[in-house]
Parts: C-alpha cells; structure tokens; sequence
C-alpha cells in the first residue's frame, strides 16, 4: 500500500477523531481499503489496527467515545528514530508500529 494513502487514511482520521466526519461518512472512503488490507507493511498494518477496532466497535465491543480514544493514537503518536540510514518517523498505538518513514541522513554542521 503506498504511503500517500496511508497519509490520505491518517488525514480523514484526524477528522473523524475531530468529529469533521462521521464514522460512516470515513467507512464511505476506505472501507474497501480497510476490508482488502494485508499485514505485510507498515502501511497496511495501518489499516488493518483501524479494521479491527472498528469491527470491535461494529460488534458492540465499544461505545463511539471509546472507539476515539482507541484510534486517537494512531494519529497522535509519533517516535523519531535515528539509525545508521538516517531519521526514521514512526507512527502508532502503545502497542504496535503503524507506520515507518524513512527520511535522507543529513550532515549536522556545527554541531
């Protein structure tokens, strides 16, 4: 899955998490996508950690606010990482990676 949808799906999260869009209104959008997922990179671990929890919530698991605070994470955790390749911003719940962006390793000058 590439990472401009990835970015895309993150975006109209933050505004069903900001209440902009309602869950039906982002399930329109990506629920094909969400439904089809594999597991096999970051980005579709992305979706697949959305899929479960709003199937969970589908199944009477959780109550709307709690299906927020639930998702909230995945748009609001960030961990920078700076390993031999250069930067690295990932994004995720407490308890799984969503996303990993590799960034250009940069020369500090003067530092």
């Amino acid at each position: 899955m590439s990472n401009d949808l990835a970015i895309q799906i993150r975006l109209s999260l933050s505004q069903y998490l900001a209440e902009e869009l309602t869950l039906k209104q982002f399930l329109r959008r990506y629920l094909p996508v969400l439904a089809t997922a594999s597991t096999d990179g970051p980005a579709d671990e992305l979706v697949h950690e959305i899929y479960v929890r709003i199937a969970e919530y589908t199944n009477g698991d959780w109550t709307e606010a709690e299906l927020r605070e639930i998702l909230a994470p995945i748009v609001r955790t960030y961990v920078v990482a700076w390993p031999d390749q250069g930067p690295r911003v990932q994004t995720g719940t407490s308890t799984s990676t969503m996303q990993a962006t590799s960034m250009p390793s940069v020369q500090l000058v003067g530092v």
